[in-house]
Parts: C-alpha cells; sequence; structure tokens
C-alpha cells in the first residue's frame, strides 16, 4: 500500500470511516486512514484518531457530511 499525505484529499467513503472512527465506532476500511497516520491501532487492537486525525476533522466542513440524521459523532447535521 502506497502511503499519502495526511492532508490529502480524502474520498466521501475515506471521510466517514474517520467519522466513524473518531465516534467510537468501529471500521473495516482503515488500512489507508492508518496509512495516512490519522488513525493507529491502540493496545486493545481498536481503530483510534490520532492527533492528526482528530485536526483533520476539525478542518473539515460540517456542511460535507452526507450520512443520515443520528449518525455524525460531531453533531454537524443541525440545520
Amino acid at each position: 500500500m502506497q502511503n499519502r499525505s495526511p492532508n490529502a484529499i480524502l474520498s466521501p467513503i475515506e471521510l466517514a470511516e474517520l467519522r466513524r472512527i473518531g465516534g467510537g465506532l468501529t471500521s473495516n476500511h482503515g488500512a489507508v486512514l492508518v496509512g495516512m497516520q490519522l488513525v493507529k491501532l491502540d493496545e486493545a487492537g481498536v481503530l483510534v484518531l490520532t492527533d492528526l486525525g482528530r485536526q483533520r476533522l476539525e478542518r473539515e466542513d460540517p456542511k460535507t457530511w452526507r450520512g443520515p440524521p443520528g449518525t455524525n459523532p460531531f453533531g454537524l447535521n443541525k440545520h
């Protein structure tokens, strides 16, 4: 797998996975995000956000969230 910069553009799926992991949910597609150093495996083998991942989520435009209501762990669905 080729590692990408943590600042590279994320696909909608990658961004959704980053948000899922940030919200404490599991992910089956975290390998790319691990390679980008946005997430890592903790001692229990669970994917968690790194500081870079948390900063990346803080920079993302809340209006890009396309998940169903109630699935956004950051409460960005409010209109």
